[in-house]
């Protein structure tokens, strides 16, 4: 199950801009502070800190359209096997 949600969380991350992913990315896995990642990235850190509100919400819109689209295909197998 772990490895269904690593997956999910993957494809998802896949679905959101550039921007979003390379700020995302340095946030939580570089583990960078956001004024690391302003002077990085050579923006304010107001500018990163609304990028990763708002990465942080596409990333939650992908995971929730992929999950649900997850669902459906699930439920359609199961009533294949009815």
């Amino acid at each position: 199950m772990k490895s269904e949600y690593r997956q999910l969380l993957q494809a998802a991350f896949c679905m959101i801009s550039s921007d979003y992913q390379e700020v995302l990315q340095k946030k939580y896995i570089e583990e960078l502070a956001v004024k690391q990642i302003a002077k990085n990235m050579n923006k304010s850190e107001k500018s990163v800190e609304s990028l990763l509100y708002r990465g942080r919400k596409e990333l939650i819109q992908s995971i929730e359209k992929l999950a649900k689209e997850q669902c459906y295909s699930i439920q359609g197998d199961e009533k294949k096997h009815d």
